[in-house]
């Protein structure tokens, strides 16, 4: 008999183990996928592009760049990819011929290309990049900038980013054995999402070309000559568009977007509109989630939402995400049927078509990811890596269950436990809910670290998608509509009585956390209810008001979730803002914040835990330095282990996660 090793118990620094796979690429004759590969190493991230058979064989690692390697892009004729590297310093485009040698770098550009298109005939690449006029200047002939910020711009900063450094994104186009790129776009405006017609004569991009950008999310769809002259405006919309993608012939564009009927909350939908211009026709009939809405923490690099032709201009791949699940989809390009490609109970979160295959980056609950092919004609998944296996079958893990149950005013809502490592029938254990950020996100079967971390140090865990969350259609992801902590606040309480109704989670250690929105609901639950020991708030928001004027974005929450601008709605805006709140809160509260979040900016950190100091309340403040809004996701290593552990830690020393033989 084979000796097997015995597991153990996942662990905080087990982070520094996972690899994450994603962007995966099908050649033009779908026989190779490329992808990145992404690991961390000396405690920093480092990615390579790998490149495996379709249809099964050994992953080979084809860049070695010492730091980041990403967006791998085949030329039309599968001989060479492109592909964007730091490996000399900066993020630049970088061409490598498919059979393996030494890169050729095209680009030597002031801020980072990306995007990266080729022509259809693979003499040239299209890209998106930052660039202002002292860009085109020697070094020597530019201004010494001052270190003080003049801002004129309502739109001055951006989460992630930082404070704009007055350049916009315009449209370029460069040989593909290099030379000085030709930027085609003018003006100060931004441009993105480049796309070739298929007789290479003009590209597609999106923008916003109006004096307005900055006061609302509407861009349209352009085209202009490849070689460079008059720009043409193809659609007149009333909301954003992305991903401009020309038929075969050449005739029309598909592009995803939505009118903003419900702003914020609308559902992104794919349209077409002819490549002269022209009325947009809305193809696709049925409500679903353009991408994957399966939210994550384990997760690392994004791939470009899919839209793909058929060779005969009749139908279009996406990927769409309905209820937890995530999957591929071909739509009539005419009568807008959706037909489902592949099924499963996962979340397909990166996809492309080629030569009758798809790649496709695959998660599950106990899996952050994998690459694999799908053959259309036959229906057959492949599995092409396993990179985390020597990790995953060495640790204990809890499968959620699903959940299903009735909101008090009878909606339908989708949920899930998982019950602790080592469950016993007989023991009553803690439990700790989780609540997603958004709040237009949504919990699905996809692998979350902190979830896993909690189950295997005794924890039982509750997660839902209350109204508002994506996946479940229009009416449901709007339903948030001037009702933040009314509806919503009862799903989620409704989720816990039915996860209680089990009969293994004791009702006197429970707990409550969560993330962005999440962190809001957490600070807003503490405040309305005693029945949470202890709680675990993070990038979170207290005070809408404020919020309003701090966030980088936070002026749109005023055309929909909000009823107007503050000032003219006092009553409404603080009536909604857990602070005011603050006095009834008995819940120990832990409050996790990054400095640099532009999203939820650290003052609302600060007002919450004073108001909860001067109240004497049980409260800690924990700032993580040069962190952004998504610590949890993509924040340096030693930083989001460090988070992890606090919350574990917090957690432990309010709930006692030893098994208990009776309910208190």
């Amino acid at each position: 008999m084979a000796d097997f090793p015995a597991k153990r118990r996942l662990v905080a620094d087990d982070l520094y183990s996972f690899r994450y796979v994603n962007d995966p690429q099908v050649s033009p004759c779908g026989s190779k996928i490329a992808y990145v590969e992404t690991y961390i190493e000396d405690k920093k991230y480092r990615s390579n592009i790998w490149v495996v058979p379709a249809r099964g064989g050994t992953p080979v690692k084809f860049t070695n760049g010492p730091k980041s390697d990403k967006s791998p892009r085949w030329s039309p004729d599968g001989s060479r990819f492109a592909f964007v590297s730091d490996r000399d310093g900066s993020n630049q485009i970088w061409v490598i011929d498919a059979g393996g040698g030494e890169a050729l770098k095209i680009t030597s550009m002031k801020s980072a290309p990306k995007e990266i298109a080729w022509s259809p005939d693979g003499q040239r690449i299209a890209f998106a990049a930052k660039w202002a006029p002292d860009d085109d200047l020697p070094d020597k002939e530019k201004k010494e900038k001052s270190d003080v910020n003049v801002i004129t711009r309502l739109h001055y900063k951006t989460d992630g980013e930082g404070f704009w450094d007055g350049k916009y994104t315009h449209i370029f186009v460069v040989g593909a054995e290099g030379g000085k790129p030709v930027r085609l776009t003018d003006g100060d405006h931004d441009h993105s999402s480049p796309a070739w017609s298929p007789d290479g004569s003009h590209i597609a991009f999106v923008a916003n070309r109006t004096g307005e950008a900055d006061y609302t999310s509407v861009t349209d769809v352009w085209t202009i000559p490849s070689e460079g002259g008059a720009l043409k405006k193809v659609t007149a919309s009333l909301g954003p568009c992305s991903r401009p993608t020309f038929s075969p012939d050449g005739k029309r564009i598909a592009y995803f977007g939505h009118n903003l009927e419900f702003r914020g909350a609308t559902l992104t939908t794919l349209y077409i509109v002819p490549a002269e211009g022209g009325e947009p026709r809305k193809t696709l009939a049925d409500e679903m989630t353009i991408g994957s809405a399966a939210g994550t923490d384990s997760r690392f690099g994004d791939a470009p939402a899919t839209l793909a032709w058929d060779a005969e201009g009749k139908t279009i791949t996406l990927l769409a995400t309905t209820g937890g699940t995530s999957n591929a989809y071909e739509v009539d390009a005419l009568t807008g049927e959706a037909r489902k490609l592949t099924c499963g109970e996962h979340s397909v979160y990166g996809l492309t078509r080629a030569g009758g295959m798809l790649g496709a980056a695959v998660a599950d609950f106990l899996n952050p990811g994998d690459i694999y092919s799908f053959d259309v004609a036959t229906g057959a998944w492949t599995r092409l890596t396993a990179v985390n296996k020597d990790l995953l079958d060495n640790v204990y893990l809890s499968v959620p269950e699903r959940i299903a149950y009735k909101a008090p005013d009878g909606w339908d809502i989708e949920g899930w436990v998982m019950k602790p490592v080592g469950f016993r029938d007989s023991v009553k254990y803690p439990a700790v809910l989780e609540i997603h950020g958004g709040p237009h996100s949504a919990y699905g079967v996809a692998f979350f670290l902190e979830f896993q971390l909690l189950a295997t140090a005794g924890f039982g865990v509750v997660f839902s998608n209350p109204r508002g969350s994506e996946a479940y259609g229009q009416k449901f992801v709007a339903a948030t509509k001037l009702d933040w902590g009314g509806g919503d606040y009862r799903d989620i309480m409704a989720g816990v009585d039915h996860a209680l109704a089990l009969g293994w989670i004791d009702p006197c250690r429970l707990g409550v956390t969560g993330g962005s929105y999440g962190g809001y609901m957490t600070n807003w639950i503490i405040g309305q209810t005693d029945r949470f020991a202890a709680a675990v708030t993070c990038r979170s928001t207290c005070n809408r008001f404020s919020q309003f004027g701090i966030k980088d974005i936070g002026f749109h929450d005023a055309d929909f979730e909000f009823p107007g601008v503050p000032w003219e709605h006092l009553d409404y805006y603080m009536s909604h803002s857990p602070i005011m709140y603050v006095k009834n809160i008995t819940t120990p509260v832990l409050i996790i914040h990054s400095e640099n979040d532009y999203r939820c900016p650290i003052a609302q950190g600060e007002e919450f835990f004073t108001a909860l100091k001067l109240l004497r309340k049980t409260a800690e403040f924990v700032r993580f330095p040069n962190e952004s809004h998504g610590l949890s996701r993509g924040g340096q290593p030693v930083h989001r282990t460090e988070r992890l552990t606090r919350i574990l830690n917090w957690f432990k020393k309010y709930l006692k996660p030893e098994p208990s033989e009776y309910a208190c």
